[in-house]
């Protein structure tokens, strides 16, 4: 008999869920469905709890109404004692409903019987290595990156290499085809205040041709990576910061990020459709910085802060 049933778990999250922050988070995963917009360190709690209880009961009987839903599986199945033997089976049934990146890394966060079975993990992320689905790969590639980061195996080199085929992507939108790309409402800055809380700011569509020029000339630098591919070097050098714009590409040209079509927002009139880009800053992004210094988006009371700085504000296993 479990203590915590589907029906308590969907009112505990309709109370913790916040309009606003459901704003932003659609705003980073355009296309995604059913999200309720409840911060990671809330359902992280929720989860603990769950694990504590009959969790594969749990598992056994849980919904996917939500978003939110889905990735309390995947934390309670991190949370939850047991080794890879015990969880494999309920593992199988949760990889296969991730549907986007922040899903994928919040419970790889979670997910860490590679610490204590690193042998027989590896093995089992062979599978999820040659899927041809993308979030199943991404599944075995973040748990590789953070719990086999020394191992010089062909996985992390996967990674880097696709990483870098994102940045072309970015290069080429963002600097070639600039021209083609007509910018449209809805650009916006997403910052991290002083608690840890996400706020979003509106920005202009003439503030965001300033700012997407200004990143040009980042790129043109060559010192922007999207994503720094060591942990430490990441929350030094990395902001939890995005700056996200709005724009139409080209006919019969998308963005595309890890290999697959950026997802589609809506269609306009002549069949082209209207796309979010989400600029992760970092150090690197001086000419963007400086640009958002000037508009005032960034000023003593929007500061940007580093990943290092945010893990110091949580526990680490709340950093998705």
């Amino acid at each position: 008999m479990r203590a915590y049933d589907n029906h308590w778990i969907k009112e505990q999250l309709e109370a913790l869920k916040e309009p606003e922050y459901q704003k932003f988070t659609a705003s980073l995963l355009p296309g995604v469905e059913s999200i309720l917009g409840v911060r990671l360190p809330k359902l992280r709690e929720l989860a603990k709890k769950l694990a504590k209880d009959n969790w594969k009961e749990y598992l056994q009987e849980a919904q996917d109404d939500s978003m939110e839903e889905i990735m309390l599986q995947g934390m309670t199945l991190g949370y939850a004692k047991g080794n890879l033997q015990e969880k494999e089976t309920f593992l199988r049934a949760f990889i296969p409903k991730i549907d986007n990146w922040s899903v994928c890394d919040s419970c790889c966060n979670s997910i860490n019987i590679a610490k204590e079975q690193p042998e027989e993990m590896w093995e089992f992320l062979q599978e999820y290595l040659h899927s041809e689905k993308e979030f199943e790969i991404r599944f075995a590639l973040v748990q590789l990156l953070d719990y086999y980061v020394k191992e010089e195996g062909s996985a992390v080199k996967e990674l880097q290499e696709q990483e870098a085929n994102y940045e072309d992507y970015m290069t080429y939108y963002f600097t070639e085809q600039y021209g083609n790309i007509e910018l449209q409402s809805g650009s916006c800055f997403d910052w991290v205040d002083d608690e840890g809380n996400f706020q979003s700011i509106d920005i202009s569509t003439e503030d965001a041709q300033g700012l997407v020029e200004a990143f040009k000339q980042d790129i043109a630098s060559g010192e922007y990576c999207i994503y720094p591919y060591g942990a430490k070097e990441r929350v030094k050098n990395t902001y939890v910061n995005t700056l996200t714009i709005c724009y139409t590409p080209p006919k019969g040209a998308h963005l595309l990020q890890y290999g697959v079509d950026a997802t589609t927002t809506w269609d306009i009139a002549d069949g082209r459709t209207v796309e979010y880009t989400g600029i992760i800053l970092t150090k690197a992004c001086k000419n963007t910085i400086a640009q958002l210094e000037k508009m005032g988006y960034v000023d003593e009371k929007h500061k940007l802060m580093t990943e290092e700085v945010f893990q110091s504000i949580f526990d680490s296993e709340d950093i998705y």
